[in-house]
């Protein structure tokens, strides 16, 4: 986890780095390495935080009205 949040707090390209992660921890492939991340608050700020950054306007909040009807 503290990996992922150095390299989320540095600007890195996190899914890049993976492999490198999970050859260091000596897992066969980046996918056995997701089944071990536990989702820690700070690291989901993080990847939230870099999200929006990025794609924020592409995201729009939902009228009012279609909020009341749903």
């Amino acid at each position: 986890m503290n990996a992922l949040l150095r390299w989320y707090r540095a600007g890195a390209d996190v899914e890049t780095k993976l492999p490198l992660l999970a050859t260091y921890l000596g897992h066969g492939s980046a996918v056995s390495t997701h089944y071990y991340l536990h989702f820690i608050e700070p690291l989901r700020a993080a990847a939230s935080e870099r999200f929006a950054n990025r794609y924020g306007e592409l995201v729009s909040p939902m009228p009012r009205e279609v909020r009341r009807r749903g």
